[in-house]
């Protein structure tokens, strides 16, 4: 025992110390070498040994307390723990270990020993036990504690002891079962034989299960076995066999199973020395199973933290599935592991690379229902199945596509929304405990936080590559001011940002109040989607009208879009319409689809908007200066025009001026009222040209206004009425300029020559078109042209000048004489 202390605590020196009078105790077998002698006479009071019943098992002793100090002090030690052993009341010894590894799970072995140590201590106290066990009996003790105390795995130990039981008992084969996680027994350690036969094996574990339900020590079997399971090892020569149960505090641990080829080869002795040997291999196996618990707890926390590691340091999906899945197998010790996320409709995909041992051609999904992974996604609870074949679960959907017979199942779960299942399998039967259930889910828990993190950065990393893309798009549309050029780039920006192959820009036509589409992408110029639509109609109107962005999940059974019919034959879902709108006016709407199940989220509406806001511009930036490139043509238009129109007028008021000189003059005064009144006459004509921007020109209100500069212009008193009448006959600029010339000089000679003087006088102007012809008629009351004045009209002046003038118009000349003189000019109107 105190060999065992030293090798359990790695501890310089122990001692046993037991009574030696009311108030002192004596040290009666020492380890370490710290006391000279091999049997030190130490002694000490024994207040301190015998230990407080309400103190626990363990006494540190510690150099703050007087007595502690000198204790410490007799022994040579900096420190040391006190493990008093009693039977009931009775204060049997102590055993006192002196500078070691005093950790929890050392401490507990050393408890188990002393109660190994009372056990012994009682059965030496029985008169008489020490002299029938003998020497054989305290070796094999010895030999027994030297395998507890350096056993550095259960197999190991359970070997020692097998071999131990087989030597003690004189047995031919020895046999070691111990309870698995099922509760069933297997079979861990053989002494004696180096196989057992099939059927032999079986009746033997039916033996040991007998024997584990009969907790009260031993069952001897010899003539009078058990039915069919002794026959059985009768037949294999097996005379009588000795069963023990390994069992501790009430529970069955275990049995161990002793087999003679002579009958009744146990003698009571070494039944009895088996029994307390039972008893020790039961402490020992429980220490060492807590110990291997303990040494299994840390290697799992290990891989779990090996595993938060591993994949904490990736964000791809599959990597980390794939790291979650091979732990899982590893951990669990199981062949089949499979990892799914389930969708918002409760449909399971397999996560890629999130499959260990199987072999999973086309198989990537599981139902909405009707298998244990939705049963688990509706409850939260772990769903598990020993054996599908008796459970008659065998065509559950998750046990079918995982092919296993046994299946644990646990959820994966973040509070960011992440949803899923672990699943993990085996090909035969097998009970999942508590543990198993506890260690799938902390690596359960594990993934789904792997997973949402990953889902967020890429949803992060997607985000900023939108922001950057955006920014460079921003960039694109603030130096483009082609517009078609810019509606290109928005929709190229917008299929690639927003992964929406099928996607138009529609403008508004302000004239016609509907939404045209200008640019698209995915469909056909003659397909139903290019209608016109009006704000307010359908979802790209309702977006123009409301100035928001609007998803749909599903716009072929989606009211508010009006092509349903045309999107399920295109095979589109998905939409979503963002308004064009700058300086507070909506230029139109950009609209994108998809063809797959995958909605547009948040962050893809804010991502269209912050678009469509710098489109817009864009837009309007494109539209500006469109219309400023139209206005800079037209101005240059009007000023080569007006260049060309001021030539013109000014040669033919040259011409007219050159005219006059060759006309036999009155007066100076009077040519020069002439010339002006001409020049005035082509000023109506500039000054109307200019109010109507270069347009066509009114000649009806040429003529009023020719009419009166003329008569204005005449110095001697006119009374004569004029009247201009007809049509509103429209010309353009060059043609209305010599028609001006053509009306000053036909009213200028009327009011002078033909109505000068006449009180009742009467002029009367008439403007008509037909048929691309347009007739100039100009009528007085006067007395009419004198007999040949037609003939000789090539010699007047003022004939000539509106002959000439007719003709450069491309038309005719006629007089006629018919209650006073009538002119009339036609010529072509363009």
């Amino acid at each position: 025992m105190v060999a065992a202390a030293l090798g359990v605590c790695d501890a310089a020196g122990a001692l046993w110390w037991q009574p030696a009078g009311r108030d002192l105790a004596a040290a009666g077998v020492a380890g370490g070498g710290q006391v000279p002698g091999e049997t030190p006479t130490l002694r000490f009071r024994a207040s301190l040994l015998r230990g407080r019943r309400d103190a626990g098992p363990v006494v540190h002793l510690s150099r703050e307390r007087s007595e502690e100090a000198a204790f410490l002090d007799l022994v040579g030690a900096r420190q040391a723990v006190l493990i008093p052993a009693r039977e009931g009341r009775r204060w049997l010894g102590t055993l006192s270990v002196h500078d070691g590894n005093f950790t929890q799970q050392r401490t507990d072995l050393l408890v188990a020993l002393i109660k190994q140590a009372a056990g012994v201590l009682r059965s030496l106290e029985v008169a008489g036990e020490a002299h029938r066990i003998g020497e054989e009996q305290s070796r094999f003790m010895g030999e027994l504690g030297v395998a507890v105390a350096s056993a550095l795995s259960l197999d190991e130990l359970l070997t020692t002891c097998c071999q131990l039981a087989r030597r003690a008992t004189g047995a031919d084969v020895c046999l070691f079962f111990l309870a698995e996680n099922g509760g069933g027994l297997r079979l861990r350690a053989q002494a004696g034989a180096a196989s057992l036969d099939a059927q032999v094996a079986s009746e033997a574990l039916q033996l040991a299960e007998l024997t584990r339900t009969d907790l009260r020590g031993e069952t001897v079997w010899g003539d009078g076995g058990p039915g069919p399971a002794w026959v059985a090892l009768q037949e294999a020569r097996f005379g009588s066999a000795l069963g023990l149960a390994l069992s501790i505090r009430g529970e069955a641990l275990g049995a161990i199973l002793a087999f003679s080829r002579q009958a009744q080869a146990f003698s009571p002795g070494a039944r009895r020395m088996m029994q307390a040997f039972a008893s020790q291999a039961a402490v020992a196996i429980e220490n060492l199973q807590l110990f291997e618990s303990m040494q299994r707890r840390l290697l799992e926390m290990a891989d779990l933290t090996w595993l938060s590691t591993r994949i904490s340091a990736t964000r791809d999906i599959a990597r980390i599935a794939a790291a979650v899945a091979e732990a899982a197998a590893k951990a669990l010790d199981v062949p089949l592991v499979a990892l799914f996320e389930a969708g918002p409709e409760g449909r399971c995909e397999l996560i890629p690379g999130g499959q260990h041992g199987l072999a999973a051609e086309g198989k990537t999904s599981l139902p909405v229902a009707g298998h244990l992974g939705a049963e688990l996604l509706q409850t939260g609870l772990p769903q598990l199945v020993a054996d599908s074949d008796r459970e008659g679960r065998a065509e559950d959907a998750l046990v079918a596509w995982l092919g296993a017979r046994a299946l644990l199942c646990v959820p994966m779960s973040a509070q960011q929304g992440f949803r899923g299942l672990l699943v993990v399998g085996d090909h035969e039967p097998r009970a999942f405990g508590s543990h198993d259930i506890g260690l799938l889910s902390n690596y359960a828990n594990q993934a789904a936080l792997a997973f949402q993190a990953a889902a967020l950065a890429q949803v992060q990393a997607r985000h900023l590559e939108g922001l950057t893309r955006l920014y460079d798009v921003s960039q694109v549309l603030a130096s483009s001011l082609d517009l078609t050029e810019t509606l290109d780039t928005v929709l190229n920006s917008a299929s690639e940002l927003l992964d929406a192959p099928v996607c138009s820009v529609m403008l508004l036509d302000r004239q016609a109040g509907e939404l045209v589409i200008k640019a698209a992408r995915g469909f056909w110029p003659g397909d139903a989607l290019y209608e016109r639509i009006k704000p307010g109609e359908g979802l790209a109107g309702r977006a123009a009208q409301t100035g928001m962005a609007l998803t749909s999940s599903d716009i072929s059974r989606d009211g508010r879009f009006k092509f349903r019919e045309r999107a399920r034959e295109e095979g589109l879902r998905t939409a979503i319409a963002a308004p064009l709108a700058a300086r507070g006016r909506t230029l139109g709407v950009i609209n994108l689809y998809r063809k797959s199940d995958r909605e547009f989220t948040e962050a893809d509406r804010r991502l269209l908007t912050s678009l469509a806001n710098s489109a817009a511009v864009a837009i309007e930036n494109a539209n500006l200066y469109r219309e400023a490139q139209e206005r800079a043509d037209f101005l240059g238009a009007m000023m080569s025009e007006i260049n060309h129109r001021i030539r013109n007028t000014l040669q033919a008021i040259a011409g007219l001026l050159r005219m006059e000189l060759d006309r036999p003059q009155k007066s100076a005064e009077a040519a020069i009222k002439r010339g002006m009144a001409r020049i005035q006459s082509v000023a109506v004509v500039h000054e109307l040209l200019r109010a109507r921007e270069l347009q066509f020109v009114d000649m009806k209100q040429v003529a009023e206004r020719v009419a009166q500069l003329t008569r204005q212009s005449i110095t001697d008193e006119c009374s004569a009425e004029v009247k201009v009448t007809g049509a509103r006959v429209m010309l353009p600029s060059q043609k209305a300029t010599n028609v001006a010339l053509v009306l000053a000089e036909l009213i200028d000679n009327a009011l002078r020559h033909a109505l000068a003087g006449r009180e009742d006088g009467r002029l009367s102007i008439s403007l008509q078109e037909a048929g691309g012809q347009v007739m100039l008629q100009v009528k007085d009351n006067g007395p009419g042209l004198p007999e040949g004045y037609e003939q000789e009209a090539k010699a007047g002046l003022g004939l000539k000048i509106v002959q000439g003038l007719v003709e450069e118009l491309g038309g005719t000349l006629e007089l006629e004489t018919r209650g006073g003189t009538i002119v009339r000019a036609r010529f072509p109107k363009v």
